[in-house]
């Protein structure tokens, strides 16, 4: 019934920033609203890589370049949004909010939706891009500037359930959290060493040193040799410093970086992982969220290891996942994990509450429901 009313109403999504297959630009909103009887047109970056995914050929796809500015990805964003006969355009950047209030004015019968994957305001404290002198100010302006945009969309997804006590907004949002599809039962490829994998970007508040000091004490602290593989992008230069602490420490090959995968590569990954991490750094935009990779080690059933911020050790509690520890304290998070390691049981019982709790209450397959609806009710305003 649903798909049958969506028949004949176009989409635009729209990123300066994201590649196009980004997962939750393609792989759920994208195929979800497809498959609901939308026509689907994306705009985004480029892919960096040897192996470019295929796109589903129902699914328009014009690529920002690489070497596009960011001022320029959103001028070509603007000028595609502006010729589109999109009756809808799917924002997914802070910085398109000023192109959505520009359509809004220009074509008054499109409807615009800005999809928040972060709290803007707060994650300027901890972006390295930006001088620390000036994030004070630029704070300042962005709360100023930011609602005032957003109550000129059409609409407004929160991915996560703390943004939206931040905002106090007139116009019709939805919680769309950034779950995974149900990949099935994994059973799990074991290799000869102890495997611990991260998902996600490799920076430094996100724990890219830690991870790699884990390994250097684990290695006098139990039997087992462990191995860790980081997939997902990396500045070179930080690359560089891990990979020389690496050397210094003679675990280099223990350490895999594996670079930014495919949807489905992931999984694959994930299916010969023991142990999933997670060791961001306190900034204001991670200890009020739950990170997506725990989604997704749960849905593959893979025990967690993560930082003990109040929100994300309530979870660990409520859901038996892993163990969580301060991410300044990885000698100690070293021994621990050397006794649990030794017996196995608790990594099993973790990994399989994981799965569990992941099949009753945290897959895509609820937020996609959420997202049709709402498409359906700011199609009909």
């Amino acid at each position: 019934m649903v798909k049958e009313l969506m028949n004949g109403k176009k989409i635009l999504i729209a990123s300066s920033v994201h590649v196009w297959f980004d997962t939750r630009i393609y792989y759920k909103e994208a195929l979800s609203l497809l498959n609901a009887g939308f026509e689907v047109e994306i705009i985004a970056r480029e892919f960096e890589g040897e192996s470019p995914p295929r796109v589903d050929p129902r699914i328009k796809l014009t690529v920002l370049k690489k070497s596009l500015s960011r001022i320029q990805a959103i001028k070509a964003v603007y000028q595609k949004a502006i010729n589109s006969e999109a009756d809808i355009i799917h924002l997914h950047d802070p910085e398109l909010l000023y192109v959505g209030a520009k359509l809004k004015k220009k074509k008054s019968s499109m409807k615009v939706i800005f999809d928040m994957h972060e709290n803007f305001p707060k994650a300027i404290e901890s972006k390295e891009w930006l001088p620390k002198i000036l994030r004070k100010s630029f704070k300042k302006i962005i709360s100023f500037l930011e609602p005032k945009f957003l109550n000129q969309m059409s609409g407004v997804i929160f991915a996560e359930k703390s943004y939206k006590k931040d905002y106090s907004l007139q116009v019709k949002t939805v919680d769309i959290y950034n779950l995974p599809h149900d990949p099935g039962f994994m059973e799990h490829n074991k290799n000869a060493l102890f495997t611990m994998t991260y998902v996600g970007g490799i920076t430094k508040i996100r724990g890219a040193m830690e991870m790699i000091q884990l390994v250097h004490f684990m290695r006098s602290k139990q039997k087992k040799v462990v191995q860790l593989r980081l997939i997902g992008p990396i500045d070179e230069s930080l690359k560089k410093t891990l990979q020389n602490y690496s050397i210094i420490h003679g675990i280099d090959q223990q350490i895999q970086f594996l670079g930014r995968l495919g949807y489905r590569e992931i999984w694959e990954e994930l299916r010969q992982t023991d142990l999933g991490l997670c060791l961001l750094h306190p900034v204001p935009n991670y200890v009020e969220s739950l990170p997506t990779k725990f989604f997704e080690y749960m849905a593959a059933g893979v025990p967690i290891v993560a930082s003990n911020f109040p929100l994300w050790e309530e979870f660990f509690v409520i859901n038996h996942v892993g163990l969580t520890c301060s991410p300044y304290q990885i000698e100690q998070l070293a021994g621990e994990l050397a006794e649990i390691i030794e017996t196995d049981d608790l990594l099993k019982f973790w990994a399989n509450e994981g799965r569990r709790r992941f099949l009753e209450d945290y897959c895509w397959e609820q937020e996609e429901a959420k997202l049709i609806t709402f498409y359906k009710e700011v199609s009909a305003k």
